[in-house]
């Protein structure tokens, strides 16, 4: 059976207002590397699965290559990422996690993962797995959607738990 337009509205009406309150909390976030932003963080679980070349973290990330060359240019400064050889062509480089940027990774993981424990603690882990899988189910299908409906001809990752990339 289909979505009904009135619930389908306010879904979207809801995830505005969720995708605003994320983006407020960014701002209220301790950092957790002196030398790295939030809005930086996409660039890290792109590449958290091997290495990638620009182009591929840009299209991972839904943003356009120069943003992108300048985010990976602050991380490979800052001991985030660093450039490796590209192993089929030999003349490029792929960008790839440090060894402080794999511990950066980690300590995101285990600082989200608190700060989600703590806003659910009232929920059953039934609520909270319904809503995981539901979430899942969503990005995927937003993900499945943009890439039809792009010029794009690669494949976009699918969902983060899957792949280990994330988005935010």
């Amino acid at each position: 059976m289909a979505v009904s337009l009135e619930v389908a509205s306010r879904v979207g009406e809801d995830l505005v207002h969720l995708m605003k309150a994320m983006s407020a909390l960014r701002h209220h976030v301790p950092r957790l590397h002196p030398d790295v932003e939030t809005s930086a963080y996409p660039v890290i679980f792109a590449v958290s699965t091997g290495p990638l070349r620009v182009s591929s973290i840009a299209e991972r990330v839904h943003s356009d290559v120069s943003t992108v060359s300048r985010q990976v240019s602050h991380l490979v400064q800052a001991g985030i990422l660093e450039k490796v050889t590209d192993p089929g062509d030999g003349r490029a480089f792929n960008i790839a996690l440090a060894p402080d940027g794999k511990q950066l990774l980690e300590d995101i993981h285990e600082s989200r993962g608190q700060m989600f424990a703590t806003l659910m603690a009232d929920w059953s882990s039934r609520e909270a797995k319904d809503f995981d899988l539901a979430l899942r189910r969503l990005h995927d299908d937003l993900t499945r959607t943009f890439v039809s409906s792009s010029t794009c001809t690669t494949t976009a990752p699918s969902h983060p738990s899957t792949t280990g990339k994330e988005s935010m």
